[in-house]
């Protein structure tokens, strides 16, 4: 299986950055499968921030995943901070509602992004 292009930095195994945006049970799955596929691809990949409207949430899944809790954000806005970050990849997991807002704003930061569709 060849490399995707850009995977890997002329000095060695470049470390994917994810910010997760929805951090329910749907979050925390989509976080342990892309960590998953990476890992059987022998890509490096690391959450790096991520946003719920209850930040408690939020923090949760970066204890899980070994992030920074520091790079936990809550509210309605939450997601805003996330595409600040410098996160590669952004993973929309919150209900669908949100979705088209969600993407637009990931679009105008220049994120790769993970959505599902219902």
């Amino acid at each position: 299986m060849a490399a995707m292009p850009g995977a890997f930095a002329a000095t060695g195994k470049r470390t994917f950055k994810i910010g997760l945006i929805g951090c329910g049970t749907r979050g925390k799955g989509a976080v342990r499968d892309f960590m998953g596929a990476a890992k059987l691809l022998g890509l490096e990949v690391r959450l790096v921030a991520a946003a719920d409207f209850f930040v408690e949430k939020a923090k949760d899944a970066l204890k899980q995943y070994e992030g920074d809790v520091s790079k936990a954000f809550g509210g309605a806005n939450g997601y805003k901070e996330v595409l600040k970050s410098d996160c590669d990849i952004v993973l929309l997991c919150t209900p669908p509602f949100f979705r088209p807002r969600h993407v637009q704003a990931a679009v105008d930061a220049g994120k790769h992004i993970f959505a599902e569709k219902p």
